[in-house]
Parts: structure tokens; sequence; C-alpha cells
């Protein structure tokens, strides 16, 4: 017998919305994008079309799990696993996207957002290491290399156009292409970007909303046939991020365009690598610092009370005194110093040191 495979009705997709409105509140929390897994296959045949569906939400959830736990732990590692019911406590909500189901068989792709707080207590459990904070976000300045010059917003440019169709959402470090309009052509030239322009970097850099500026070099080579290509990386502003300097040669079969691909998950998976490095807690390791939180008004409190909700590394808030003027507070956190300034500046929150002790103001 043929079944044949249909489209989801509306009134199903109705309900899919349903079960993906927690998820919008999730994003606004912190870290979301780093506890969101998203393109999880399944695919499942059973006795019915609803118990397809419910083992293939099962299995989907599952590899969800499966894929966060290795992008949270140390590359190396030995993810821990969980069982169906701790998974499911730690789901905050999924979409699902491409349904199609027959009488016996059920496809679509997971998009799954687990709950914070929820995984970092699992992981202090098992007492695995691991990144609690979203990395800063970058901006990318793709700028190819010639025997003539350098290109950056002049077409063509393939490697900017490699960048800018790039699948980027769901590495760690937050990457973003800038628009090449006006403002772009007017703020930098390629050659500004090649010489490590500090000043016009930051500002194309924070025009985006993003920490810093990684300037991407990249020198085509080899022949039609077997292509290569070199990439030259550095990192301007922000934390020290990876120095790249390799040539990647053609495999066989290989075109510019899927090499080019290639050099750009090489770039974005060193710049991962490196986040993990900075950011990972080892087991055990929580602090206590106390903050001196300046106020104009009650506002300002309530600012800064409700950024540091949510937030992963922060365990423990304890207030010790409030007045019209300050507000003196403890706050448990998992993790160094350093950490925990990264995780709150992704809040706009700044913790700085003077003479008097610690300061937390909002930005």
């Amino acid at each position: 017998m043929v079944h044949r495979l249909k489209a989801l009705s509306t009134a199903a997709l109705f309900s899919v919305l349903a079960v993906f409105a927690p998820l919008e509140h999730a994003h606004a929390q912190a870290g979301g994008r780093l506890y969101v897994v998203e393109g999880v296959p399944i695919d499942v045949t059973a006795k019915s079309a609803v118990e397809a569906r419910d083992q293939a939400l099962t299995e989907g959830q599952r590899e969800a799990f499966k894929r966060l736990m290795e992008r949270l732990t140390p590359a190396g590692s030995t993810p821990p696993g969980a069982s169906d019911s701790e998974i499911e406590g730690m789901v905050q909500g999924f979409q699902i996207r491409d349904e199609r189901a027959s009488g016996v068989r059920y496809l679509a792709n997971l998009v799954v957002q687990f709950r914070p707080a929820a995984v970092q207590s699992f992981l202090s459990r098992r007492n695995v290491a691991a990144v609690v904070s979203a990395a800063p976000a970058v901006l990318i300045v793709p700028v190819l290399a010639e025997e003539g010059g350098a290109r950056l917003w002049e077409d063509p440019n393939p490697w900017r156009e490699a960048w800018e169709q790039a699948p980027l959402g769901q590495t760690i470090v937050p990457i973003t292409v800038p628009l090449g309009d006006a403002r772009d052509l007017t703020g930098i030239t390629a050659e500004q970007a090649m010489a490590g322009d500090e000043a016009a970097l930051t500002t194309l850099a924070q025009r985006y909303g993003a920490s810093s500026s990684v300037v991407a070099v990249a020198r085509l080579g080899g022949t039609e046939t077997q292509p290569a290509v070199n990439i030259q990386v550095n990192q301007i502003g922000g934390m020290p991020g990876p120095a790249i300097a390799e040539t990647l040669a053609a495999e066989p079969g290989e075109t510019r365009e899927a090499l080019l691909n290639r050099a750009i998950s090489r770039i974005s998976n060193d710049l991962d690598r490196d986040w993990k490095q900075q950011a990972t807690i080892q087991p055990g390791m929580e602090n206590t610092l106390t903050v001196t939180v300046p106020l104009t008004g009650l506002e300002d409190w309530m600012t800064v009370r409700r950024r540091l909700s949510g937030l992963p590394i922060v365990r423990k808030q304890t207030v010790k005194s409030l007045s019209r003027s300050e507000a003196t507070l403890d706050i448990g956190y998992a993790g160094t110093t350093d950490q925990l300034r990264s995780a709150l500046e992704q809040r706009n929150l700044a913790l700085s040191e003077d003479a008097t002790g610690w300061r937390l103001a909002a930005r």
C-alpha cells in the first residue's frame, strides 16, 4: 500500500505555532541563542501517524540534546547523556518545520529551545565542565586580495558572497556580515581593513551591534580544476580571537564555491573553539562578588535586577543594603570574574573596580 506524504494542514500549523510560542520568550533570556538547536531531522515509521509523530519528537529531542552537549562541552571531552525524562524537563519549547505525514510515517525538521538554568543544573550535578554564557557577536569583514589590489564592497567578490550565503545560525559565536550599503562604503575601504584600521573597524562593528570586527582576507589560487584559497584572519577589538594563516587546497571534485564554504567553516569553528576555551567553567568553580549599584531612581534598580535575572552564570543574588542612591548586592556566580564580566556585558551591564570596590551599572 502506498502512503502519500502530505503538507501540514492549516489547523495543524496553528497547533505548531502554539507549541513554539514559549520559544519567543526564551530567546530574550540570557544566552538564549546558545541553548537553541536547529535543523534536527526526524523521520519515523510506526503503526500509525500519531505513534510515528510521538516517537519522532522524542528521538528529535534526544538528538537535539546530544548536539547541545557537544556545543557546550570542551572539544575532546565525552558529553554526558541523559534519560528521555531528564531531557524533557530541560526543554523550554520546540518548533516543527517542514512537517509531512502519511498513515504510518512522520517527517519534519525540529528546532528545540532548552532551559538554560535547567541545563546548567544538570551539568553541575554531573560535574561537567561547560560553557554557560553566550559569546559576544563579531562582524566578519571579508576582503578578497588580488594582485592588482583588494576588494571589499566592490563586485565581483565571491568571498563576500560566500559569507552572505553561509548558514551561520548554529555557531556559538554569533556572526554578522555587513550589508555593504552606502554607509559601509564610506566607512571603511579594503585597504583600511587589511591594515587593521582599529577606529574604522570599531565603528563598523558598533553599527552592527558587534563587539569586534574579524578581518578575513582570502587569496584565490590554484587552477580551475583544483582551486586553492589562502586565508588570513585577525580580530580587531573585543576579546582576543584566533589568528589564522592557512592555505586550503580543493579536494578531488570540490568546486571553488565548496572550497570557500569550507574556509568559512574553518574560521567559524576556530572562533567557536577559542570562545569555548575562554568561557568554559570547571565544575565546583563558584564564587561570590559584592558589588555596589549606583542608583538615580527605582528604574535603575529594576533594570539591573531584570538584566541579572535568567543569566546562567549567576547562581544567586542577595541584597545586602538598599538606599535612594545605591544598592549593595552579593552575586553568587560560576567561573572567574572575567567570565562574569563578559557575561554581564551581554546584558548591557558594566562591571568595574575602583578604590572603593566593585561597581555594577546598566549601560
